[in-house]
């Protein structure tokens, strides 16, 4: 929604944080095909990365609303 309403969001930076945070949100979902028989994996957060996902969210939530009214 963000590129075709011409806006910027944080989520599609190509910073390592962000990288960071979409790959534990993608692992974390413990998908058979990727997993395999192996454990789940439950990601741990720092609170930059909190911090940060909590930016992506409020900054992708924000573009939604623009984009409604």
């Amino acid at each position: 929604m963000a590129k075709s309403t011409n806006h910027d969001f944080l989520g599609d930076s190509k910073a390592i944080i962000i990288k960071n945070i979409y790959d534990k949100l993608f692992y974390g979902c413990n998908l058979l095909a990727i997993k395999g028989d192996g454990e789940d994996y439950f990601p741990t957060w720092d609170n930059e990365e909190i911090k940060t996902l909590q930016l992506v969210v409020d900054n992708g939530l924000g573009i939604i609303l623009k984009n409604l009214i």
